[in-house]
């Protein structure tokens, strides 16, 4: 195995160990928030978190810019410059932030609405400078390749979250979740100013923020419009359905968020390596070895990784959620949905490097619309929130074959190669639906085994791990994923 292909993967196992790890305790938060709030108020937070989601773009490409640079001038051995542009984006991201928050709360005393909406968006008013501030951190230790240390701080601040949220959305309900909210972004940037040698300064320089966002523009637009067609399935249903109907919807996006946070645990770790590259050479040659098998493999992983998700979901509504049941369908739907969004994510930085990131923008608006127009005709024949997952569905594969086409146009010279990298890619999710459906069946004939959740859990689970076996070996023969993670797991055993 070559020291590039270790590299990529030992950076990936512990930065998507820790993402996972943390994400795991995340979800047992996201259980309780569900179940003591109940749909109406969890749906309320999750329409507030789309409010998230769009601001946090707020630094108008200077963080895109600076995702970019940071790898690029490391490479060159340029660190002071790379110091001087931190300094210029983080300063900017404080002004804009400060100046949206005060926007946000303005508005929430115009407001004629539920005095809990009120306080929520006057909470977001607040997060909205913090998100910014976590991301260039975050920005920052992912550039410097400290994956090791992102993977620490992951968990240690999941479980901090968990242990001030629960015991706070239990007693206080909706209320408590606000207060913890504030208080967790200023526990995480202390953690993450404790593990840099980083020193903010404040630095306006205009020159340079209109620089970096000519930049990094082109990207926050993509960021805009990717946010937009992630959420605009929950904007509808807010819209049409209610936030009542939010909350069932928003448990199955719980299980989705989930399974994405491995390609983009694999994206944060290899994008560095890529742009590093760029760095060093000057030029986009070799920048393939970045993408086509890492994209392969995790297809592979993820579509276990989603067949699983599916199983445990299942278990946990029915074990602590019942009255979320209508959620699991939703499930299903999504989280095989979400394959087509999730793989492609790799492309992004590669098309960035060719910098053609421009010619995505019209494949976001042809997404969006598609999504728009398959959630209202579904809406319309009566569908509710099943109708939104099926035609999110429908707009994710759209996506993801689209952008994934338009990179292979640039990675092999012949439509046969580019159709054996499709069947590369697809063919394991596709495998991993019929199992699911398989298994499913089977164990529909078995009414007693049904009313036994956790046996009926365990049972799917080791008969989807036989059926995945194949799977499994392939990741292993094609990158050696497998025998690495054991290695580098009998090392820090016999380490400590």
């Amino acid at each position: 195995m070559s020291s590039l292909k270790k590299e990529i993967i030992k950076d990936v196992t512990i930065f998507s160990g820790g993402n996972f790890a943390g994400k795991i305790i995340l979800v047992f938060r996201g259980i309780i928030t569900a179940k003591f709030l109940g749909p109406s108020m969890y749906g309320l937070w999750n329409a507030l978190s789309i409010i998230l989601t769009y601001s946090g773009q707020a630094h108008l490409g200077t963080l895109s810019a600076l995702q970019k640079e940071l790898p690029y001038y490391y490479a060159k051995g340029e660190n002071d410059r790379a110091k001087a542009i931190s300094n210029v984006v983080l300063s900017f991201e404080i002004i804009t932030g400060v100046i949206i928050g005060l926007l946000l709360f303005i508005t929430s005393f115009f407001l004629q609405a539920s005095f809990a909406l009120i306080v929520g968006l006057r909470v977001v008013a607040v997060l909205v400078l913090f998100q910014l501030i976590e991301y260039f951190y975050y920005t920052l230790l992912r550039s410097e390749k400290k994956f090791t240390v992102l993977s620490r701080l992951t968990i240690l601040y999941s479980f901090t979250m968990v242990a001030l949220i629960v015991p706070m959305v239990i007693f206080y309900g909706i209320y408590g979740l606000f207060t913890a909210l504030l208080i967790m972004p200023l526990i995480s940037i202390f953690f993450y100013t404790k593990h840099t040698d980083y020193c903010f300064k404040f630095v306006f320089n205009f020159s340079e923020i209109k620089r970096l966002i000519k930049i990094g523009y082109p990207i926050v637009s993509m960021i805009l419009l990717y946010s937009l067609f992630r959420s605009i399935d929950k904007i509808m249903i807010v819209g049409f359905l209610g936030k009542v109907n939010l909350g069932y919807y928003s448990i199955a996006v719980m299980v989705n968020n989930f399974l994405f946070l491995a390609p983009s645990s694999i994206a944060d770790s290899i994008s560095p390596r890529m742009f590093g590259k760029l760095g060093e050479m000057d030029n986009t040659q070799g920048l393939n070895v970045y993408l086509i098998k890492p994209t392969i493999t995790q297809a592979y992983f993820i579509s276990v990784l989603t067949g699983l998700a599916v199983i445990a979901a299942e278990f946990v509504i029915k074990a602590f959620l019942i009255e979320y049941m209508v959620s699991f369908p939703l499930v299903i739907i999504l989280c095989f949905g979400s394959f087509f969004v999730s793989i492609p994510l790799l492309t992004w930085s590669y098309l960035v490097a060719l910098n053609k990131q421009r010619n995505m923008l019209p494949l976001f608006g042809l997404s969006i619309l598609l999504s728009i127009t398959l959630n209202y005709i579904f809406i319309k024949l009566g569908m509710g929130i099943t109708g939104i997952a099926i035609g999110t569905a429908i707009a994710s594969f759209f996506y993801g074959t689209s952008l994934l086409g338009y990179c292979a146009l640039f990675c092999f010279k012949g439509i046969k190669q580019r159709a054996i990298f499709f069947l590369k890619v697809y063919s394991p999710l596709f495998y991993m639906l019929a199992v699911v459906l398989l298994i499913n069946r089977i164990f529909s004939l078995y009414s007693l085994l049904l009313d036994n959740a956790l046996l009926c859990a365990l049972s799917k689970t080791i008969i989807l791990m036989l059926f995945s076996s194949p799977l499994f070996f392939y990741i292993n023969k094609t990158m050696g994923v497998l025998t690495l993670f054991c290695a580098l797991f009998k090392r820090k055993t016999h380490a400590g």
